[in-house]
C-alpha cells in the first residue's frame, strides 16, 4: 500500500540520533526530558505520601464538604465531642460510626473504601455472609452520593423497621438535623 502523506518538507527525516529526534519533537533533549519527568514524579510522590493517614483523609473529606463538627454530629447522631476527638486523632472511629459519617458526607464509594482501607477495616458486606443490617447499611452507603434519599435519618427508619438497635441517637429531624 502506498503512503498518502505528501508533505515531506514538514517531516524532518534526517536525525543523527534519538536525542535529536526527541529534541525536535519536544523541544528538549532526552536528558532534560528525563530530568523533568523524574522531578515531577518525585514531587507528586512526596505530596501524595505526605502522611496520608485515616485522620488526614477524613479531615480533607469533611473540609471539602464544608461541614462543621456540630453539623456532622447532627447529621449522624454521633456526639459532638466524639466527632471532635475523631477529627483530632484522639479516638479511633468505630466501623459503625464510619458508615454513618460516610453516608452523612455523601462520599463516593471509592472515597468510603479509601477510608476503610486506611482504618484497616473491611467495608460492610465485603467479608463473609452479610446479615440484614449490613446489607441495609451498605445499600445506603452505595446510594448516598447519588441520591438525597439516602440519609442517616432514613437509614435509621429502615433499621427501626427491622427491629435492629440503632448505633446512635439522632436528634429530632424537625429541629434541623437533616
Amino acid at each position: 500500500m502506498e503512503s498518502t502523506y505528501t508533505d515531506y518538507d514538514v517531516l524532518p527525516l534526517n536525525f543523527d540520533d534519538e536525542e535529536d529526534f526527541i529534541s525536535a519533537i519536544h523541544g528538549k533533549t532526552d536528558a532534560e526530558n528525563t530530568k523533568t519527568d523524574v522531578s515531577k514524579e518525585d514531587d507528586s510522590k512526596k505530596d501524595k505520601n505526605k502522611e496520608e493517614t485515616f485522620l488526614t483523609v477524613l479531615n480533607a473529606y469533611v473540609k471539602d464538604k464544608k461541614v462543621r463538627n456540630n453539623q456532622l454530629a447532627n447529621m449522624t447522631g454521633i456526639d459532638k465531642g466524639d466527632i471532635s476527638r475523631y477529627l483530632n486523632g484522639e479516638r479511633q472511629v468505630s466501623k459503625e460510626h464510619l458508615c454513618l459519617i460516610c453516608i452523612a458526607l455523601r462520599l463516593m464509594t471509592c472515597q468510603q473504601k479509601h477510608l476503610f482501607d486506611l482504618l484497616k477495616e473491611p467495608m460492610p458486606c465485603s467479608i463473609g455472609k452479610p446479615d440484614e443490617y449490613e446489607i441495609i447499611v451498605k445499600h445506603y452507603m452505595d446510594g448516598c452520593y447519588y441520591s438525597d434519599n439516602y440519609t442517616v435519618f432514613r437509614l435509621y427508619d429502615r433499621l427501626g423497621n427491622i427491629g435492629h438497635p440503632l448505633p446512635t441517637m439522632l436528634p429530632n429531624p424537625k429541629k434541623g438535623g437533616d
